[in-house]
């Protein structure tokens, strides 16, 4: 599977939020696996987090030092 590197590390992220839709599922485990290893070499500097649903994918983001809680339309 070719992991998707190259859009990552054409900015900078603070934060990577992972899903669960794309983490729980078991048959989903090789497209996490790619996911979780293109973020780690796309951006280096970015902190990873998981969420549970898309509605806390800014507490998850906000639970790492440097990384921005801003959601669009909300203040960071």
């Amino acid at each position: 599977m070719q992991a998707p590197e190259h859009p990552l590390a054409a900015s900078r992220y603070d934060c990577v939020v992972i899903g669960a839709g794309v983490r729980l599922p078991p048959r989903s485990r090789l497209t996490f696996e790619a996911l979780l290893h293109a973020s780690h070499r796309g951006a280096r500097d970015a902190a990873i987090a998981l969420n549970t649903h898309p509605e806390d994918s800014d507490l998850a983001a906000g639970r790492w030092p440097g990384a921005s809680a801003a959601r669009p339309g909300r203040p960071g």
